[in-house]
Order: structure tokens, then C-alpha cells, then sequence
């Protein structure tokens, strides 16, 4: 998976994760925990497995909008 592709995929698990923590408040039914808890770990997944430089291999931070690679200083196409 391409970094594009990652962050797609990250930004589009977001609103689901958002949504289903909101429905949890509203109805205190625990089936949206537990969706949540799915959609969390997809997202660390994709973070931890795919947000990586890909000429050095090292994770690329918190940022997802990051142009360059912090440690080898190579250009990101994200």
C-alpha cells in the first residue's frame, strides 16, 4: 500500500470511529464500543504497518501531511 493510499484509508476510518463513539454516548448500547474498538485498531494497523518512508523503512510520525522523511530526508509523495 502506497502512502496515499494509507493516508485515504486512515482518514476515512476516522468518521466511522467518531461516529460510532458518538452513537455509544447517545444510545449506551456497548455494540459501538466495540465497533469503535475495531475501527481503533484498523487505524493503528495502517499507521504502524503502512505510514512508513519508503526508501528508509522508518515510521514517518504523527503528521500525516508530512512532505519529507525525518531521518533520511527523502521526498514524500503523500
Amino acid at each position: 500500500m502506497d502512502l496515499k493510499k494509507a493516508r485515504r484509508w486512515y482518514e476515512n476510518l476516522l468518521f466511522p470511529f467518531c461516529g460510532c463513539l458518538a452513537l455509544l454516548m447517545i444510545t449506551q448500547l456497548m455494540l459501538f464500543g466495540y465497533l469503535a474498538v475495531v475501527v481503533a485498531v484498523a487505524m493503528c494497523v495502517i499507521d504502524f504497518k503502512f505510514w512508513r518512508c519508503p526508501k528508509c523503512g522508518r515510521h514517518l510520525g504523527r503528521v500525516k501531511k508530512r512532505m519529507y522523511c525525518h531521518a533520511c530526508g527523502q521526498e514524500l509523495d503523500t
